[in-house]
């Protein structure tokens, strides 16, 4: 199967305009499209979950690099799995692939869920600061899921908290 992203517009109530856009992973099967799930747990398994990320994130940076030149100033949101946020690799990756395809990083937002961050708080405190240092914009994705303890939020260095629909 090949996958897509999608770019859903994320509408800001207060200005009453789209903030920013986030990328979506789908897989097309015929005339349905699929949600990722199932794709997600495979690479979490198989161990390639960290390259599947990056791919995707090289993706979105090419097309953020596309929307950029054409005079859009647009930013995007990706998420990124809570495995590759324990690879020591991925700030220099991000690093790279934003320094390659000549992209703001202010214009790049991470994000990760509840239950992610909390695996191992002090790596992961850790590798959103390096982000943030690098301008990379931080947000907590799916807050009121997992353990939903606002010490965490105090302590972690988010940008922004996504409060889960449910």
């Amino acid at each position: 199967h090949r996958v897509l992203i999608y770019y859903q517009p994320i509408f800001d109530i207060k200005p009453k305009c789209v903030c920013h856009y986030e990328a979506l992973l789908r897989i097309p099967d015929g005339d349905i499209i699929l949600a990722p799930a199932a794709l997600i747990h495979a690479a979490e398994r198989s161990k390639n979950i960290f390259e599947l990320d990056m791919l995707i994130m090289e993706q979105v940076i090419k097309d953020l690099a596309r929307l950029t030149e054409s005079g859009n100033d647009a930013k995007f949101s990706v998420n990124v799995s809570g495995i590759s946020f324990q690879q020591p690799a991925l700030v220099g990756r991000i690093r790279q692939l934003l320094s390659l395809h000549r992209v703001d990083s202010q214009k790049l937002i991470c994000e990760i869920t509840e239950t992610a961050a909390i695996q191992d708080v002090a790596l992961t405190t850790q590798v959103m600061q390096e982000l943030r240092q690098s301008g990379v914009q931080i947000s907590l994705d799916d807050f009121g899921v997992g353990f939903s303890s606002i010490y965490y939020l105090k302590h972690f260095p988010f940008n922004q908290v996504k409060i889960d629909g449910s």
